[in-house]
């Protein structure tokens, strides 16, 4: 089984538009491979919204000519992230994650 590998995403603007979205997700799906899954997800807490990236492949932390995105791989022993109520935990450092599909 691969490791998976957590990823937080940091905005670097006030608004990011659809079409950089869009570049993002296209440019992940480049670095993982077009047939390799990826997930997504937002967490809000305290009025904070943070994006996660879940992929069993590592990713650049400056993605060329997205300067919308900078990503940031988290470490294991971090708390669990949880996404809105409809997703299970993640556990990190567990060899399965689950989630709601």
């Amino acid at each position: 089984m691969k490791k998976i590998h957590i990823f937080e995403i940091f905005l670097t603007a006030n608004h990011v538009s659809e079409e950089s979205w869009l570049a993002f997700f296209n440019t992940i799906a480049k670095l993982n491979g077009y047939f390799h899954p990826f997930d997504v997800y937002a967490t809000t807490s305290k009025n904070e919204v943070r994006f996660f990236l879940v992929t069993t492949s590592i990713i650049p932390p400056i993605l060329n000519s997205l300067g919308d995105f900078l990503i940031q791989e988290i470490e294991s022993e971090k708390e669990p992230l949880c996404s809105f109520s409809f997703f299970d935990c993640y556990q990190q450092g567990k060899k399965s994650i689950r989630h709601f599909r």
